[in-house]
C-alpha cells in the first residue's frame, strides 16, 4: 500500500503487520544524496534496522575525522571537535547547493 515517509508499519493483505527497513522509510531523503556524497555510505550503515550492523559513535568519530581530513578540513588532537564537524557540515552543504544549480 502507499506509505507515509514516517511510517514504521505497513499493514499487509491479510492485516498483519510488517517493520518497513528504515533505508525504505528514509529512501527519498538518501535518494536525494549525491552519488559520491562524502557521508553517503555511513548514513546508509546509520540506517540498518540491525544495531549490530550499525557503527559505534567511536567509528563514526574515526571517519568523520578522515572524511574532514579528506576534505581538507583541519582539526587538532585532544581539542574539542565540534568546529570541524561544523566545517565540515558547511563545505558539505555549499558543495551539494553547487550542485544543485548545475
Amino acid at each position: 500500500g502507499q506509505l507515509m515517509a514516517m511510517e514504521r508499519y505497513e499493514r499487509l493483505a491479510d492485516g498483519s503487520r510488517q517493520e518497513i527497513p528504515e533505508i525504505e522509510r528514509r529512501k527519498d531523503d538518501y535518494d536525494a544524496l549525491a552519488a559520491d556524497h562524502p557521508l553517503k555510505n555511513i548514513i546508509r550503515r546509520c540506517l540498518e534496522n540491525d544495531k549490530r550492523l550499525r557503527p559505534t559513535a567511536a567509528h563514526l568519530h574515526v571517519e568523520l575525522l578522515g572524511i574532514a581530513e579528506r576534505l581538507g578540513i583541519p582539526h587538532q588532537e585532544n581539542k574539542d571537535h565540534t568546529a570541524c564537524f561544523l566545517a565540515a557540515k558547511e563545505l558539505l552543504l555549499s558543495q551539494n547547493q553547487e550542485r544543485l544549480r548545475q
